[in-house]
């Protein structure tokens, strides 16, 4: 009768202690779907390109929409993932840092002649800067729009669109002294007349 007794016992623990287990699963659960519903999510913004948004962590959903960078690399602003862009030479770049927060994104833009820098000015006023960018040809101009954290960058002559970058909204001076670093404004001259 008393091995019954303590069997019985032995039973009703090994029923608490589960109990107790499960309950405490079912408390982590709920908290980590709470925090991963909770946590701040990047605003959609003027500086976002495929839910990526500089100053924030980039998104998981960002593989999903672009597949898996062709590759990646070190640059001087963090890891540079470069995805598949309709350029095949000249392909779209993430920059993150070491913790994934979006530092830079650059794209190429498929030509269109509706898709003008006058589309830029219309919405956010006339540009911050606007400067010359001879690493990209003699006729490039890059509208930089710093509260926006935009920069287009288009022909000088007809104005459509050829690239954007997309970082963190910044002053001036902080701007030219990183992204823009290799923009000026001298007019460069074509090597020819040099």
């Amino acid at each position: 009768m008393i091995n019954q007794s303590e069997n019985s016992k032995k039973i009703s623990t090994e029923k608490k202690w589960i109990k107790i287990i499960i309950v405490l699963f079912a408390v982590v659960l709920v908290i980590s779907i709470f925090f991963n519903l909770t946590a701040p999510e990047a605003p959609v913004q003027q500086n976002t390109w495929n839910s990526a948004t500089p100053g924030f962590k980039l998104p998981r959903n960002v593989k999903d929409q672009l597949g898996d960078p062709i590759s990646v690399t070190q640059s001087e602003f963090g890891i540079q993932n470069n995805y598949k862009s309709s350029y095949p030479a000249l392909p779209n770049s993430i920059t993150v840092s070491e913790d994934e927060t979006v530092k830079f994104i650059q794209e190429y833009i498929v030509y269109d002649p509706e898709h003008t820098v006058d589309r830029y000015t219309r919405q956010f006023g006339d540009p911050d800067l606007v400067l010359y960018a001879p690493k990209y040809t003699n006729v490039t101009k890059a509208y930089v729009f710093l509260t926006e954290g935009l920069a287009i960058f288009a022909h000088q002559y007809a104005g459509t669109v050829e690239i954007k970058w997309y970082f963190e909204p910044t002053t001036e001076e902080s701007f030219l002294t990183t992204y823009g670093k290799d923009l000026t404004q001298e007019e460069p001259t074509p090597e020819a007349f040099q």
